[in-house]
C-alpha cells in the first residue's frame, strides 16, 4: 500500500506565543504519522526517530481540510511545520 504524504501546517501554539520572545520563533519542518487524538491534543510521531509530537492547537483552517477526528486519518503520513519558542 502506498504512503500517502498530506502537506499541512499545524501551529504550535502556546500562551507565550505573543510575548516579547515572538521574534525569535524557530519553524520546524518534520515528516510524521498521525496517530490518534488524545482529548484535546493530536499525537503524531516522526517518521524520521519516532519521536512523539503533542500539538494542542490545529489552525482551524487546517482542521477544515484534514478532519483529524477522523480515524481514516490514522496512520497516514503529514509534512508538517510548525512553531516554537526556544
Amino acid at each position: 500500500m502506498k504512503k500517502i504524504i498530506i502537506t499541512i501546517v499545524l501551529s504550535f501554539l502556546f500562551g507565550f506565543a505573543f510575548s516579547q520572545e515572538g521574534d525569535k520563533k524557530l519553524t520546524h519542518i518534520v515528516t510524521a504519522t498521525f496517530d490518534s487524538k488524545k482529548e484535546v491534543d493530536y499525537l503524531f510521531y516522526d517518521r524520521l526517530d519516532q519521536s512523539k509530537l503533542l500539538f494542542a492547537a490545529i489552525e482551524p483552517r487546517i482542521l477544515e481540510k484534514f478532519n483529524l477526528n477522523d480515524d481514516s486519518l490514522i496512520r497516514l503520513t503529514f509534512i508538517i511545520t510548525y512553531g516554537s519558542i526556544p
